[in-house]
């Protein structure tokens, strides 16, 4: 199994959000699938918003009549589909995902939002709760983050196929370095918080020589086939597929 620096990298990141969940009950980190919206809520206060065909308006519809968010610099305004966006202020977040794409994906989307916001976020409200010189605490941190589909790749070499409805958006987040080197991080790091590496790695040893390995990556870990297939070859234990994007589409 190839663990190269991106993988200890991520397993580093993630480790904040379960160390707090394992502090709360040592089983949230130690089960399989990872109950993921326990762990997220062992740092915040988190409230999940499911919807078919997720998109800005819907967002910021939600944000504004449920939770009192009105702030324009803060909702979406673009048109277009949202497959994930993440909204935080002091000690409460609100997690949004798509349903449309099924389980794996919804799965592996809360999973990237809760990478947002422990790489991101975290740290911020860390700063935040410190005193100043004075004594005085700091205003409370702030996070949003949207998510197009295009976000959800893996790899440099994986891309949509150019014509498709997500090249225009891949295309934009390629030539934004930053943002995209955001979204490399929270994928690795939503993908070791799903499937961690080590415990992969045992679990694949525990396997006779004659099993399907993927379809028991896919069941013990709780992934959709094409995230199973992905994480497998992203440390060196199969063969990508042909062409296409590498997308976790269930």
């Amino acid at each position: 199994m190839i663990v190269d620096w991106k993988h200890r990298k991520a397993e580093s990141e993630v480790e904040v959000l379960l160390r707090r969940a394992a502090s709360l009950d040592p089983e949230l980190v130690s089960t399989f699938p990872r109950p993921l919206e326990e762990i997220l809520c062992a740092s915040l206060a988190v409230s999940f918003e499911s919807h078919r065909g997720l998109t800005a308006r819907v967002v910021a519809e939600v944000l504004s009549d449920v939770y009192g968010v009105n702030d324009p610099e803060v909702l979406p305004q673009e048109a277009g589909p949202i497959a994930g966006f993440s909204y935080a202020r002091g000690e409460t977040a609100v997690v949004f995902t798509d349903t449309q794409y099924g389980d794996g994906f919804e799965r592996f989307t809360i999973a990237h939002e809760a990478s947002h916001l422990a790489v991101e976020y975290l740290p911020r409200l860390v700063g935040a709760r410190q005193q100043s010189l004075f004594g005085a605490t700091g205003a409370p941190a702030f996070y949003a983050r949207r998510d197009p589909p295009a976000h959800f790749f893996f790899g440099e070499d994986s891309a949509p196929a150019r014509g498709s409805d997500l090249w225009a958006e891949y295309a934009r987040l390629r030539a934004d370095r930053e943002a995209w080197l955001r979204e490399v991080v929270a994928n690795a790091c939503a993908a070791e918080l799903l499937t961690p590496h080590r415990e992969l790695g045992r679990f694949l040893r525990s396997l006779p020589s004659s099993a399907d390995h993927r379809a028991e990556v896919q069941t013990r870990f709780g992934l959709s086939r094409r995230a199973a297939e992905v994480r497998l070859a992203d440390l060196g234990l199969a063969q990508r597929g042909d062409g296409g994007a590498q997308f976790l589409l269930g």
